[in-house]
């Protein structure tokens, strides 16, 4: 058992880009990742954040939702609003919840959706203590196909 936090507004099944809510509902956990080093013995697939790292969120761009490094020489598309990820203390260590990602992406429904580190409500991600957030990713298993189940209280 663990201490977690969801987003500052709460948990919400229509949540929308923006609105401090966690999405409820059941979803996969893909990617590993962060700003520190690869826990020996995970699991998951894992990728290190880079200075070049950025989560796209503008709905216009054919990246919304998605990862890219803007040193790419393959992308197409340019964006306007995206989140750095080397910015980010909580991203440690993370995870992706698979809300709202390829090939079921709804604009305007909310990106960047993680399980990260955290010692506070999130913007919608779920958060977890460092040394917890350690252990689950080294307990995920992906032949297991981990989900995590989001649901609670909900925000008015």
């Amino acid at each position: 058992r663990m201490e977690a936090f969801v987003g500052r507004r709460g948990i919400c099944h229509d949540r929308v880009q923006g609105d401090r809510t966690s999405p409820a509902g059941l979803w996969a956990l893909g990617l590993a990742f962060g700003n520190e080093p690869m826990p020996a013995g995970l699991l998951l697939p894992w990728r290190d954040i880079t200075p070049q790292s950025e989560w796209i969120s503008d709905n216009d761009s054919l990246y919304y939702n998605t990862w890219q490094e803007l040193d790419d020489p393959a992308l197409t598309d340019d964006w306007a609003e995206a989140e750095h990820l080397e910015d980010h203390a909580g991203y440690a260590l993370a995870c992706v919840i698979r809300f709202n990602m390829y090939p079921y992406t709804v604009r305007d429904r909310g990106n960047a959706i993680f399980l990260h580190c955290s010692e506070g409500p999130t913007s919608g991600c779920v958060g977890l203590s460092r040394e917890d957030m350690e252990t689950v990713l080294l307990w995920l298993d992906p032949d297991a196909h981990p989900h995590i189940l989001i649901t609670g209280y909900e925000a008015p």
